[in-house]
């Protein structure tokens, strides 16, 4: 299993002061490694579970809004009795949110790996952004 981000990623995307509080789970001021790699393992599986509907796994590349999603899955899922903040769940309902997109064909990775007999096409703009279609025939 591929884990889209790294505790490197939680610190640059939320900062220090939101993900060691968290991942100090015995309260001794030491981060927890085993609780990051836990909260990434889970966060990256949940993404599996979505994107894996639509594309092979693993990803020959992993693309950046999956590391932001995996961070804001990952974060939310730390917090021992709920989440820190409201922004918090709202980014994980976004993340949720967008990979339910992910999955049901409403929104698509900025990659070319669809599923092997999917009927999605994917076409690329003059700009480089990947636009996926599903065939109607």
């Amino acid at each position: 299993m591929t884990v889209y981000a790294t505790q490197a990623d939680m610190v640059s995307r939320r900062g220090e002061g939101v993900v060691f509080p968290l991942a100090d789970r015995n309260g001794d001021d030491e981060l927890d490694q085993d609780a990051v790699d836990l909260a990434l393992e889970s966060a990256s599986s949940t993404i599996d579970a979505y994107i894996g509907q639509r594309y092979s796994l693993p990803l020959a590349t992993v693309p950046k809004v999956l590391i932001g999603l995996c961070v804001d899955i990952a974060i939310y899922t730390m917090a021992p009795s709920g989440p820190e903040d409201e922004g918090d769940e709202k980014r994980h309902k976004a993340a949720i949110a967008f990979l339910k997109d992910i999955s049901a064909g409403r929104a698509n990775l900025p990659i070319a790996q669809p599923v092997a007999g999917d009927d999605v096409v994917v076409m690329e703009s003059q700009s480089g952004q990947l636009n996926g279609m599903r065939s109607v025939w």
